[in-house]
């Protein structure tokens, strides 16, 4: 290989090294905290979100339907979305941008309560599986008394 290619694979390659700790923040929050950039999870129940254009995006033709997809993307990127939209895998959906106020505060309180109830459910069925497997189990002998 030619040894400029070679340096110039070796320079991109730094570069992305040095740039990945910027990222990391954003990568690392997870859907309901604030640093979280990308699709939300609506249900019937979830309000209302609050969209900053009245028709989706679309950046690529559509082969098939798929239902709207609601996306927090970081501030600029929805007015350049062609730009950005590869990076939440949406280029061939049609998507709304959620606004930031609302996502902060109507989104994230009702997602970690929702999650709240959901891990209550969760560990009040894990506690009725659990009395069901045991209900009949027998109490066992000393070890030591010989039984």
């Amino acid at each position: 290989m030619n040894k400029t290619v070679l340096t110039a694979i070796g320079a991109l390659i730094a570069t992305a090294a040095v740039a990945a700790p910027a990222l990391a923040p954003d990568d690392l929050s997870s859907l309901g905290q604030p640093g979280f950039y990308g699709r939300l999870e609506l249900g019937d129940d979830s309000p209302r979100p609050e969209i900053y254009f009245s028709e989706p995006r679309l950046v690529e033709p559509v082969a098939e339907y798929e239902d709207s997809i609601y996306l927090r993307v970081r501030q600029g990127e929805s007015r350049e979305w062609e730009l950005y939209c590869s990076q939440y895998q949406a280029c061939g959906r049609y998507v709304y941008f959620v606004n930031d106020d609302w996502y902060t505060a109507v989104y994230v309180p009702y997602y970690q309560e929702r999650r709240h109830r959901e891990g209550q459910l969760d560990s009040a069925r894990r506690d009725e599986n659990y009395r069901e497997d045991h209900r009949n189990d027998e109490p066992r002998g000393d070890p030591g008394d010989g039984n």
